[in-house]
C-alpha cells in the first residue's frame, strides 16, 4: 500500500497519505484560493457491509472561505462501483447531511485532467521563493494599465538586475498574486498574465 509523506503548504502540516491520487489532490487543495484549510481522515464513521460493522475514514475535510465545508473521498474511477465503496459513499452522504456538510467523490479523471495538475505541480516548486518588493510593485503597476500581457513581454517591461525574474513571476503565480490560464496548455513564455480582481485586475 502507498504510504506517502506530503507537506501541506497551506496548513504547514505533514500528511501521511494512503494513495498517490490523494497526494495529487492535496496539491490542488494547496493551490486553490477558495480553500481556507483542510484536514485528513478527520472523521471515523461506522457502516454495515455484509452484516459486519466497519469503520469509514473519509479522506479530506475541506473548509472554504465562502462555501459550506465538504468531505471529499478520493477514488480511482474504476473503483467507484465496488460494493464496499458504494456503502462508504452512502454512509458519507448520510453523515454529511446530518452535519450540514457537502459530500464529494473526486476521481482520477477530475484530479489528473490536463493541464491543471501539471501546471500546479510545476509552480509549487517556486512557493518558497522570496520576491523582491520592487519586482512585485512594478508588476502590479504594469498590469494595471492593461487587461493581459504575455509573460515574455511582461519580463521585458520589469526593470531589475536580477537574473531570477522568471522565477519571481512563477512564485507570484503560485501565490495567487498573478493569474494565468492553467487548464488548456502548459505554462510557457507566451502565456498571458493578468492581475486577480482583488489586486486591481479585470474580469477577463
Amino acid at each position: 500500500m502507498y504510504r506517502g509523506k506530503v507537506v501541506s503548504l497551506k496548513t504547514g502540516k505533514i500528511f501521511f497519505l494512503r494513495s498517490y491520487l490523494e497526494a495529487e489532490f492535496l496539491k490542488l487543495l494547496d493551490f486553490d484560493p477558495s480553500v481556507k484549510t483542510y484536514s485528513y481522515e478527520a472523521f471515523a464513521w461506522e457502516y454495515d457491509f455484509n452484516g459486519r460493522l466497519r469503520t469509514y475514514l473519509p479522506d479530506f475535510f475541506v473548509e472554504f472561505y465562502d462555501q459550506r465545508p465538504c468531505v471529499v473521498e478520493v477514488k480511482p474511477r474504476h473503483q467507484l462501483d465496488h460494493p464496499k465503496n458504494l456503502k462508504k459513499f452512502s454512509c458519507g452522504e448520510s453523515c454529511c447531511e446530518k452535519l450540514g456538510y457537502r459530500y464529494l467523490v473526486k476521481t482520477d479523471e477530475e484530479i489528473q485532467k490536463p493541464y491543471l495538475l501539471e501546471n500546479v505541480k510545476f509552480l509549487r516548486r517556486f512557493n518558497v521563493v522570496v520576491v523582491p518588493l520592487e519586482v512585485q510593485t512594478q508588476t502590479v503597476e504594469i498590469l494595471q494599465h492593461g487587461d493581459r500581457l504575455r509573460l515574455d513581454h511582461l519580463m521585458r517591461m520589469i526593470q531589475t538586475e536580477s537574473k531570477n525574474l522568471l522565477v519571481f513571476i512563477y512564485s507570484l503565480l503560485y501565490a495567487g498574486k498573478l493569474v494565468t490560464e492553467l487548464t488548456h496548455t502548459p505554462i510557457h513564455l507566451k502565456s498571458y498574465i493578468w492581475l486577480p480582481l482583488e489586486f486591481g485586475g479585470k474580469n477577463v
